[in-house]
């Protein structure tokens, strides 16, 4: 689940890149020597979604000289299972570039892993935030009471213990999300 292309511009279209494998985890990445460019309402995901069903899945990485959203557009990178240290090869997600700007209504989504917390990594030499774009992270950590508990802070014990730490966390139906 590799793409690598010269640049990459996309208006009003939707792009995902990245689905699990018999292997487990895994890579989902776009490498781009110039840019990367979304206007209008396009939506790029890199990595695997986090409605997927429960188990390992492919963290996202992105790398481009520049990255530019305008628009309603939507950058979302999704972070893997961390299995050790907190590294790209462990699974966190992964953001390179030079300068990232977020212009109008935009929208950067880092989602961390829902069971064990792997979070995107950006290295960004410049970084622009427009009025009105936004880095939204909201219910992006770790996920609900499923049955399964998290080797991390975030979903507790039980449906109604524990802290949510930037995700829905050991928050049930009607508490706020973080």
């Amino acid at each position: 689940n590799f793409v690598q292309v010269g640049s990459l511009a996309m208006t009003n279209g939707t792009l995902r890149v990245g689905t699990l494998s018999a292997a487990g985890h895994e890579e989902a990445g776009l490498v781009l020597s110039g840019e990367l460019l979304l206007a209008g309402t396009s939506r790029l995901e890199v990595g695997d979604a986090r409605d997927a069903e429960p188990g390992p899945r492919p963290h996202g990485r992105v790398e481009a000289e520049w990255i530019g959203l305008s628009g309603s557009s939507c950058l979302q990178v999704a972070g893997g299972a961390l299995g050790g240290a907190f590294t790209v090869e462990r699974g966190a997600g992964f953001v390179r570039t030079g300068r990232f700007v977020l212009a109008d209504g935009a929208t950067y989504r880092p989602l961390s892993d829902p069971l064990t917390g792997g979070s995107v990594v950006a290295e960004v030499g410049s970084f622009a935030l427009a009025e009105g774009a936004r880095v939204d992270a909201v219910g992006a950590g770790f996920r609900v009471w499923e049955g399964t508990p998290s080797r991390a802070p975030g979903a507790g014990y039980d449906y109604s213990i524990g802290g949510g730490y930037g995700g829905e966390g050991g928050s049930h139906a009607g508490d706020p999300r973080y």
